[in-house]
């Protein structure tokens, strides 16, 4: 019995839970971090400003309705939020042919800049100076829009295939948009020029993680891929489930890949396996670390969870 024990010590030392939590009135679909607040976009429509320190709300904005293909009035789900010191960007389904509303909330004011009517099959949108947003589109194009001269700067056609999911740096002049193709495409923010297309997947790439020299991809192939643009160093992370979920930092690559909803935490540059996140009992949305020790995910369950790694 006692060998018994000694055996799985090792594995129970490697479970860590949540130490903090927030839960949300209804599944979240994309958290963003801005200073010392967190912003939630959830299914039911709302968009949640949470202080970071308290857990506590500072404000909470309601989307209004849209119709559904039976013309009954429901919640718009938010697709993704992002924030640029006190303004916050939100992109919500308009219920009309595939396209997407985009949304500006700043002085507690909530502004509407896309429409269905613009018939823009916006999927993401985030900021990358005060004035201009970076739109990814289904058709996996790339737009940056003037807020104050309200017009398009340009239009990138990236690959062909079904857009997935971009990313930034943390300068924001650099872009990493990934597709169903299983190529990432990096790309300059302020003038679309492409700088390098990368084969990261034999498939469709969910998600997609851009840290420092760092690009890594959560693949439908059941892996996940991490390529340096320095060095072009290629690595890969095997699964025996799709991996949908990544983040990155100094020390850590995270990873959803299991059908428990777990996060997998490997050491970034041994690719080590280190520590099994659990806690979410539904599909995980977005994974972001706060810093090197404590990551942050959010879930279709309505949770957002803070972890605390050694």
């Amino acid at each position: 019995m006692k060998k018994l024990f000694l055996l799985f010590l090792p594995l129970l030392l490697f479970a860590i839970s949540p130490i903090k939590e927030i839960t949300a009135t209804s599944g979240i679909k994309d958290i963003a971090l801005c200073q010392n607040k967190i912003i939630a976009g959830s299914e039911d429509g709302k968009v949640t400003i949470y202080n970071l320190k308290t857990l506590q709300i500072i404000k909470s904005f309601q989307l209004p309705k849209i119709k559904d293909f039976m013309g009954d009035l429901i919640d718009a789900p938010i697709g993704s939020v992002d924030c640029l010191n006190k303004s916050y960007l939100v992109v919500s389904d308009s219920g009309i042919g595939g396209y997407g509303n985009v949304w500006i909330i700043k002085d507690n004011n909530l502004t509407k800049i896309f429409s269905a009517k613009d018939k823009l099959s916006v999927i993401k949108a985030q900021f990358i100076s005060n004035d201009k947003i970076l739109l990814g589109l289904l058709s996996n194009e790339a737009y940056l829009f003037d807020l104050n001269k309200k017009k398009f700067l340009y239009k990138k056609q990236l690959t062909p295939s079904k857009f997935s999911d971009f990313a930034l740096n943390k300068e924001r002049d650099k872009a990493v948009f990934v597709s169903e193709s299983g190529k990432a495409d990096l790309m300059n923010t302020y003038n679309g020029k492409l700088l390098q297309s990368i084969d990261m997947n034999l498939d469709m790439i969910f998600q997609v993680a851009f840290y420092k020299n760092y690009i890594a991809t959560a693949s439908k192939d059941r892996s996940a891929t991490i390529y340096n643009i320095a060095n072009n160093k290629k690595q890969k992370i095997t699964s025996n489930f799709f991996v949908y979920n990544v983040a990155l930092n100094d020390k850590y690559i995270a990873l959803m890949m299991d059908e428990k909803n777990n996060i997998t935490i490997f050491d970034l540059n041994s690719l080590e396996k280190k520590y099994t996140l659990k806690g979410h009992n539904k599909m995980i949305s977005k994974l972001l670390f706060f810093n090197n020790n404590t990551l942050i995910s959010a879930g279709r369950d309505g949770k957002i969870y803070f972890w605390k790694l050694p």
